[in-house]
Order: structure tokens, then C-alpha cells, then sequence
């Protein structure tokens, strides 16, 4: 899993610890931290525009530009195709240290060259993050970009990223909101709760929902009657790509920003598609060709769950969308899609399809039963604060009446506690551990009972709390002795 600092800042007070700190926190406490990455570098790199730009006297794939920075003008050969007067660009001055080079004044064909005009994947930039423009030439910034600023910081390109190998028992840290907990208990911090809205009863909805597979457990459906598709904010398309993720407008921008925060995948259909037959059905009977919002062709046969719509396929369910039903510039009004399914035939589907897609991913294991509903309200908050979320429907729901899920508690003593682990822990320190952990302990005398959260799927019997208390003390904190 690749988590960005900067988001995890968001989430959780940790300024103050180093993400070298942090990823050995995160190591001890049983997530090992393979590596931690910039998400770009360069050093002595500043914003620019191009006040000049001339071809080179003895080279015809060359321009000579001049480009003033913040406090000086300086003269750049640049072999970039899409260089052009009036751009703001990212300048390398000299001396600059790139990924791969040292900016030095040298002479292109006898013509003076004072720095470097950038690419993004000069500057280390991942590929699966550019755009197609900037896979052929220089990185042109928005008019806005002020001369003479970091261009990382204004781009938000000034992240690390941690990459995490997590263990198969802990689906729940897929989760961005997950980490951020676990590394409050880790520290002793608090935790920024995300704001959401209460999923109103508003206008009752004509939409139908059904499923004919067993592999389906829940749906959620929404119309949303007025959204504004735009660009998304600059936080969210710097959590995108911190983790790993391309921004494209600010209505997928949310879907995705929900789905690595809480965990629970979303799809967002554009509501023109259904006419005036608003249905959906899962299913797990339909054979034959789909193409995939990547424009790939996928052939599915009976047993994939596909979502519908008047018999027609309009998502592979839990693995990607298809092109039919995609939200474009125009798009007015959308349709919600939140849901749980069983993770066996999606990773079966993902597998034989070679298709391994953020959502697919969660939905391969085991998820949070109650994470639809919570990513719902994530979702209608931020589509208010940035699509201008209006006339929307009352959620609809399959099964008509979603089962309540019921928190599962589990009973230890410190006794049971101390004599597995070889410790002399405190009650009060077991109980601090048990309570950074959500697990809201009720002590009566020797015993305590912990109230599980849903997410925490991996917490099913005494001796997954007795494992807690340690991995979060340490085992340093067990007293060494010497055998009898």
C-alpha cells in the first residue's frame, strides 16, 4: 500500500516525527515499511516564464529561450517541442541536482544554456501519474503559478510516500482513516475525524435495485439530480498522486479520495445513461465482450459479477467501470453506487481477467460491513463542498432493509494477559492500550471487555487482544529472565 505524509498529516498531528521516524514506528508495530519515497525531487528549482523563445541558430530541434525567475532573467536552450513565449515553467538554475543529473552553465552548439527547463519525469515523476502531455515535452503550469515559488511546493509534489507491506489479517489499513488511527495508538496522538453529512431523507427515489447473485451482500444507490464537474481542489489531487493515483475531475477525484480513505470503493455512473429507467441489477449469468473505462476489452463469462442496466453491462462489479456510463465534462447529474461483495468471486474475476485495480484490491478482502454507509456520507460531503452537490434522491437500497450489524465484544483478564505474555503489565496500562485502539474496555475486577470496531476484522478471540497489547508495548517491555 503507498500512503502520502502529507495526507497522513491531515489525518493524525504528526509534524514533528520524520517519515524515516515513522516508518520505523509502523516497522515495529508489525507494518513493515519496504521503503519511503519522494514523490518528486530536485534541489534549486524555482518557477519561470518564458519571455523569449527563438530557435537555435544551428540546431532546428533547439529553442533559445530567456525566462525570468524571481530575482533574475536567465538564457535556456531547451530541446522541449512544446516550449513557447508566455508559458510558466519549472526551471533548473544551476547547480540543481536532478534524479539523474547535475545542472551546470555549459554551451549548446556555441549558444550559453543557464539551467534547464523541466519535464516532470525528469524530475522523477512516476509515469502512471503524467498526463499525455507532459509525456513529450517541458511541464507547463497554470497561469496563476507565481514566478520565483518552489514549483513542488505549488504543485504538491513536495510528498513522501511510504510504502507499506501489509499483512493479509489487516485488510482494515487499506484505509487511509485505518493508518491514521493505528498511528495515533502508536504515538499517543489524536485523530482529525474527516467531516461527513448525514445522509438526509430527502425526495423519495424511483430507482430499483435487485440482485439474482449471491455474491452481492448490500447496495446503495443515489441520484444526485446536480453536480458541476470541474477541476478537483488542490489537497485532493495532492492526496491522489501521493498515493499513487491520477486526478481527472473533481466528481471521480471524490470517488477515489473516499475509497482510499475509508476503504470502501465507489462508482459513479453519469445518470443520462439510464433514461428513464432507473435500474440496476448485479448479476453473475452474463457472457460476452465489455470495454473498460481504459478503453480495454474484458471478456466475461458466467460466474463474474457484472452490474446492469436494462440487461446491458455497466461495471465489472468491485474491479472497474465501463466506458458506457462514465462521468465526462458535461455530466449534470450522477448515480451513486456503494456496495459489498462477497471477496472470493471478485478476486477469482480479477484474477482471470489480470485486472488488479485499487478497488479491486479491497473488495478481494474482507471489508467493514457498516464502510458503504460511512463512505456514503464522506461522499455527499464533499461532492456539497466541491460539485455543488443539489437535488438529490433518498438513498436506495438492496436488500430493502440492510441487516444490522451487530458489534462483536470480546472478554480477557490481566491475569490471562500477563501469565501468555511473561509480562507484569498494569491494568492501567493494558486498559491505555485497549482504549487508543477503539476498543472502548469495560473493566469489572480482574476482567475486561472490549467492544470490537467493525473495521477491525481481524480481532476474534482473547488472544487477538492479548497480540495488541504486545505489539503496541513492544517486546522490549517484557522483562527478561533467566531459565530454571
Amino acid at each position: 500500500m503507498l500512503a502520502s505524509r502529507k495526507w497522513l498529516n491531515r489525518l493524525v498531528e504528526i509534524e514533528d516525527i520524520s517519515s524515516q521516524e515513522l516508518a520505523q514506528l509502523l516497522t515495529d508495530a508489525g507494518h513493515e515499511v519496504e521503503g519511503v519515497f519522494p514523490l518528486a525531487q530536485g534541489t534549486h528549482l524555482e518557477i519561470g516564464q518564458i519571455l523569449t523563445c527563438e530557435k537555435h541558430p544551428d540546431a532546428d530541434s533547439l529553442s533559445v529561450t530567456t525566462v525570468q525567475l524571481g530575482h533574475e532573467q536567465v538564457q535556456i536552450v531547451c530541446g522541449a517541442p512544446n516550449v513557447a513565449v508566455g508559458q510558466k515553467v519549472i526551471v533548473a538554475k544551476v547547480g540543481a541536482q536532478l534524479p539523474e543529473l547535475q545542472i551546470k552553465e555549459a554551451k549548446i552548439r556555441n549558444v550559453l544554456s543557464q539551467g534547464m527547463i523541466c519535464s516532470l519525469p525528469e524530475l522523477g515523476v512516476a509515469s502512471h501519474l503524467l498526463e499525455e502531455a507532459d509525456k513529450e515535452g517541458i511541464h507547463v503550469l497554470d497561469e496563476s503559478a507565481p514566478i520565483g515559488d518552489d514549483p513542488l511546493v505549488y504543485l504538491g509534489l513536495d510528498d513522501e510516500v511510504l510504502d507499506i507491506d501489509l499483512t493479509p489479517n489487516r485488510s482494515d489499513l487499506l484505509s487511509m482513516q485505518s493508518l491514521a488511527y493505528e498511528i495515533a495508538a502508536i504515538t499517543g496522538r489524536e485523530i482529525n475525524i474527516q467531516p461527513t453529512l448525514n445522509d438526509p431523507v430527502v425526495d423519495a427515489s424511483s430507482f430499483v435495485l435487485d440482485s439474482t447473485t449471491k455474491n452481492c451482500t448490500q447496495f446503495l444507490a443515489k441520484v444526485v439530480n446536480q453536480v458541476v464537474v470541474k477541476e478537483s481542489p488542490t489537497w485532493i489531487k495532492q492526496a491522489l498522486r501521493g498515493c499513487g493515483m491520477n486526478p481527472i475531475n473533481n466528481v471521480v477525484d471524490i470517488s477515489n479520495l473516499v475509497m482510499l480513505e475509508t476503504g470502501q470503493p465507489s462508482h459513479f455512473y453519469d445518470k443520462r445513461y439510464f433514461g428513464d429507467h432507473l435500474e440496476i441489477t448485479v448479476r453473475d449469468d452474463f457472457e460476452g465482450e465489455v470495454v473498460g473505462l481504459d478503453g480495454e476489452t474484458y471478456d466475461l463469462v458466467k460466474g463474474d459479477t457484472v452490474i446492469t442496466s436494462q440487461n446491458k453491462p455497466i461495471g465489472i462489479a468491485g474491479i472497474k467501470g465501463l466506458g458506457n456510463s462514465m462521468i465526462v465534462d458535461d455530466t449534470s447529474s450522477i448515480v451513486i453506487e456503494l456496495a459489498s461483495f462477497l471477496p472470493v468471486p471478485i478476486r477469482t474475476t480479477a484474477q482471470r481477467l489480470n485486472l488488479h485495480s485499487e478497488s479491486s484490491i479491497r473488495y478481494s478482502k474482507a471489508m467493514d460491513p457498516l464502510a458503504p454507509q460511512k463512505a456514503m456520507e464522506r461522499i455527499l460531503f464533499l461532492l456539497t463542498q466541491y460539485a455543488q452537490m443539489d437535488q438529490e434522491e433518498q438513498t436506495v437500497t438492496y436488500p430493502k432493509t440492510l441487516p444490522v450489524v451487530q458489534q462483536k465484544t470480546i472478554e480477557t483478564s490481566l491475569e490471562k494477559i500477563n501469565s501468555l505474555l511473561g509480562a507484569q503489565y498494569t491494568q492501567a496500562e493494558v486498559v491505555e492500550v485497549f482504549q487508543s485502539l477503539r476498543l472502548q474496555p469495560v473493566v469489572n475486577q480482574q476482567k475486561m471487555t472490549c467492544m470490537i470496531p467493525t473495521d477491525r476484522l481481524d480481532l476474534v478471540i482473547a488472544e487477538d487482544l492479548i497480540e495488541e497489547v504486545i505489539r503496541l508495548k513492544g517486546f522490549e517491555s517484557i522483562p527478561s529472565t533467566l531459565p530454571t
